[in-house]
């Protein structure tokens, strides 16, 4: 489940990656402010026992029972993406809005399933040198991809996958530091 968990991480990731691609920084800002001032209180909502058909079905299959609401992780990832934003709008450098996403879309999502499946060396609350080596590889991938700069891409993915090893909140915490990173480096 978790591996599938993360298939949808990556793959609605990339959708919000694209509307900032796309659309720019203001964009992307919008999308996340309106996704939390709508969800937030569906989510309480169903936390409660409503029920919402599609998106009950869809946190009873992707939700984490950890979650203090049904879909924090999703909330996480809005803020983080409102904060890039904000910094890219700030630093008046729009590629950051996207820049910043691609680990924490990429990296953070391959390093899970890469993790579960080959993860032999654990260091740091079950997580794995080789889902690490993932997360830095997928992100430094995709950044170069963007930017075609190697140094820039690896500027922001080692960063980001110490942020990614030591954070409970990665969803939030990686894009908001490779924003920052990206804007110091750029």
């Amino acid at each position: 489940m978790q591996t599938a968990r993360k298939i949808v991480h990556i793959a609605f990731g990339t959708i919000i990656l694209l509307v900032a691609y796309y659309l720019g920084a203001l964009a992307l800002l919008e999308l996340s402010v309106l996704c939390l001032l709508f969800g937030v209180p569906i989510a309480l909502l169903i936390k409660a026992g409503v029920e919402f058909p599609a998106l009950s079905l869809a946190v009873e299959l992707f939700g984490r029972e950890s979650e203090r609401i049904p879909g924090e992780g999703t909330f996480m990832f809005f803020l983080g993406s409102a904060i890039t934003s904000l910094i890219a709008l700030f630093a008046a450098k729009e590629t950051i809005a996207y820049l910043a996403l691609l680990p924490v879309v990429f990296g953070d999502g391959l390093a899970t399933i890469i993790g579960l499946r080959f993860g032999r060396h654990k260091i740091v609350s079950g997580k794995s040198v080789e889902g690490t080596l993932a997360f830095i590889f997928a992100s430094s991938l995709a950044l170069f991809i963007f930017t075609g700069s190697l140094v820039v891409s690896v500027a922001v993915s080692v960063p980001a996958a110490l942020a990614e090893l030591f954070s409970d909140e990665d969803n939030l915490i990686v894009p908001v530091f490779s924003a920052l990173v990206l804007y110091i480096s750029t």
